[in-house]
């Protein structure tokens, strides 16, 4: 599964898209910067409205800085 979600991330990257952010997550960082330009804006954001980060999921914890 990981070399497919690969393959269609490098796919869609390629090609100006996006792709889903699913709960495998095989995309690099640079992948997910690259695909939502404005993820570091939704960290802040995130980290402004819920410092204590009552409210987590495997996204942020693996990709937020």
């Amino acid at each position: 599964m990981a070399r497919l979600t690969r393959t269609l991330v490098d796919r869609a990257l390629a090609r100006g898209g996006t792709f889903y952010l699913p709960y495998q997550q095989h995309y690099t960082r640079d992948d997910l910067a690259r695909a939502y330009p404005r993820i570091e804006e939704f960290f802040a954001l995130k980290r402004r409205h819920d410092p204590g980060l009552l409210f987590m999921n495997s996204l942020h914890g693996r990709y937020a800085r």
